[in-house]
């Protein structure tokens, strides 16, 4: 599969195998219970994907995408030894690092997002590392950027991102006062 745009596309119960996926952009899409083996992400860019019990079997997923994944943190995490993140750095001739080595870059991506005010992987991180105060306001933060820019769907997604870890009723309201 090549060159296109895949969004709002649900993929349930599924075993890909030994198929590549080059030059796409997959976005708005919920994998459930679904298994990807052998398979080539090459140039693939996953944003806002939702993955619940999903399995990636000797498949490396795009080093970027990785903060951009409802779930993916916890998934490198949960598959410290096993997950696969794809890279170009030259100190992995593989062509990939492993999850203990992802999370150690952790605070840098943190810092870069934080200057680039990249808010959604951002809160993400914070998040992911139970900095749940400093997270929140990050998420209030950009919930006030994106209602300036009039950009709908990044707020979708911040709020998405809220529910996701089940604040309770005091920190939602403060969230979303």
């Amino acid at each position: 599969m090549s060159r296109c745009f895949l969004t709002e596309s649900k993929i349930f119960d599924t075993i890909i195998k030994k198929t590549i996926f080059d030059d796409i952009i997959w976005e708005s899409a919920v994998l459930r219970n679904s298994s990807f083996i052998d398979v080539d992400l090459k140039n693939l860019n996953m944003e806002f994907v939702y993955i619940y019990g999903t399995m990636f079997e000797n498949t490396a997923i795009p080093f970027a995408s990785v903060p951009f994944i409802f779930g993916g943190l916890k998934y490198i995490s949960d598959n410290k030894n096993t997950a696969k993140i794809q890279t170009i750095n030259s100190d992995y001739p593989l062509g990939w690092m492993n999850g203990e080595e992802y999370e150690r870059l952790l605070p840098d991506l943190r810092a870069f997002y934080r200057e680039s005010l990249n808010y959604f992987p951002l809160c993400n991180i914070l998040f992911f590392f139970d900095m749940i105060d400093e997270g929140i306001n990050c998420l209030i933060e950009g919930l006030k950027f994106w209602y300036k820019c009039q950009n709908y769907k990044m707020i979708f997604y911040l709020c998405d991102l809220a529910n996701l870890y089940n604040f309770n009723i005091n920190k939602r309201k403060h969230i979303f006062a």
